[in-house]
């Protein structure tokens, strides 16, 4: 919120009571933090990193299956990120994981992230954040050919 140009972008309420006390509010915080995440995600990249529909866990699911990156390092790296106790926590891992989906060039829908970290604020809403996320992610576990596994040859 310290940049001037950023200002036309938020589009959360102020509360009066909290600007006062030059606070902010969850709402607040979560929307800075995705409009930074986007920032920095969309630097250097032509097409939009924003898209309606691409959950946080399917955007990671596509840098596993990304042959630039390991599976146990992404599996690691979104462990740690899901077991973020605090908000500035889950910000340093995002901030990670926010770059290498950069590298692969893939979006995220960035509404449902910033509602994510608002969700983040209050721990009773982390569960199912979590449990979203994991589905998405976790999705290569069940009924979906791998891209990294190796083929069997063909019966004859």
């Amino acid at each position: 919120m310290d940049s001037p140009k950023m200002w036309a972008l938020y589009t959360c309420p102020v509360n009066d009571m909290l600007a006062r006390r030059g606070e902010v509010s969850a709402e607040q915080a979560a929307e800075h933090a995705a409009l930074s995440l986007f920032g920095l995600h969309q630097q250097g990249e032509k097409v939009p990193m924003h898209r309606q529909g691409v959950g946080l866990g399917t955007a990671l699911l596509a840098l596993r299956r990304h042959e630039k990156f390991s599976d146990s390092a992404t599996d690691a790296r979104v462990g740690a990120m899901a077991a973020a106790t605090s908000v500035p926590a889950l910000l340093r891992h995002l901030r990670s994981l926010i770059t290498q989906l950069r590298v692969i060039s893939q979006p995220v829908d960035y509404t449902q992230l910033m509602a994510d970290i608002q969700n983040w604020h209050h721990p009773d809403r982390r569960p199912p954040v979590r449990r979203r996320w994991a589905l998405d992610y976790r999705v290569w576990t069940h009924n979906t050919p791998d891209p990294k596994a190796p083929t069997a040859p063909a019966a004859e």
